[in-house]
């Protein structure tokens, strides 16, 4: 059988010759895989098996061989068909796999961006409720006064407008936010 051109097998597959088709698997099979392990990025190696795509690359062909759908000059060979056929294959396995929620190039070792956000997120709520405690313990530690200015700030009241409501200078008001911001990063460096 080795020495049967690549027309004379596909002549037989065509009449339903299961031992040329056999043959034609044994010559080109490992270059399919082969082709199927580089062209593949490595996010879908992980969900697709070179193994899956090297047979259905071969049953796509025998199909399409059998309608009398390929025509294989003489002295050429099927390595060309069958290269198209898998390229298309690889490049439809990668677009199915990275379609919307299915998207392997989201995935991070074992874990989706989906997973990562979330972890995120869970540990930026736990670092604001950190900071919310620092906050009130450290603002019960100031006079009324300082309390209430940065109370009034944090509701978003200008300099000017606290100067006026505490009855006191605007300097003064500056001088216990900036004495609260220095006490607060002292605080958070302490414990980080």
């Amino acid at each position: 059988m080795a020495s049967l051109t690549d027309t004379w097998l596909m002549r037989r597959i065509r009449v339903g010759d299961q031992t040329a088709a056999a043959e034609l698997y044994r010559r080109y099979a490992c270059q399919v895989r082969s082709l199927a392990r580089t062209r593949s990025s490595s996010d879908l190696a992980r969900l697709v098996d070179e193994e899956d795509i090297t047979q259905s690359v071969f049953a796509d062909f025998f199909f399409g061989a059998r309608q009398g759908q390929y025509q294989v000059p003489a002295g050429t060979d099927i390595w060309r068909i069958l290269l198209v056929i898998a390229l298309n294959k690889i490049r439809a396995k990668g677009r199915f796999h990275h379609a919307a929620r299915r998207d392997t190039r989201k995935t991070v070792g074992d874990k989706t961006i989906d997973d990562r956000v979330h972890v995120e997120r869970a540990a930026d709520r736990m670092a604001r409720a950190y900071i919310q405690i620092a906050f009130e313990e450290t603002i019960e530690l100031l006079p009324p006064v300082h309390k209430q200015i940065v109370l009034l700030r944090m509701e978003g009241f200008e300099v000017a407008e606290i100067s006026t409501k505490v009855e006191c200078s605007k300097r003064s008001v500056e001088r216990a936010l900036h004495e609260f911001r220095e006490i607060m990063e002292e605080v958070l460096r302490k414990d980080s």
